[in-house]
């Protein structure tokens, strides 16, 4: 397992290289080019990543998931609650945003149940 330390304001990453790669977090999609540059320095080619697992839905640490899924075909895991705030904000069952109930942390920031989506 090697970490990938992005800096302030920006997700960092962690990359288990295996046969099955497995990416944690893919920091914001702006910085795309950043990420696969930088998971490439690791021996690592984004289209072989298998599985990218969420810590939580900040936009620091989902944004790349997209570009990175359509690239490889990987798999996303992540918390129950995570998935929802997902799909909810994509389908706009809010009308058109999002609710968070924020108490506090975000319960997406424990991994308790996981979700393959």
């Amino acid at each position: 397992m090697r970490d990938i330390e992005r800096g302030y304001l920006n997700g960092n990453h962690f990359v288990y290289r295996d046969k099955k790669p497995v990416l944690i977090d893919s920091a914001f999609i702006l910085d795309f080019l950043d990420t696969e540059r930088l998971i490439s320095s690791l021996g690592v080619n984004l289209s072989r990543i298998d599985l990218i697992v969420c810590t939580h839905t900040h936009c620091d640490h989902i944004g790349g998931n997209g570009i990175i899924q359509d690239r490889s075909g990987c798999k996303i895991a992540l918390h129950n609650t995570g998935k929802y705030f997902i799909d909810t904000r994509m389908t706009g069952r809010h009308g058109g945003g999002i609710m968070i109930r924020r108490p506090g942390f975000l319960t997406t920031q424990y991994l308790w149940k996981m979700e393959i989506i």
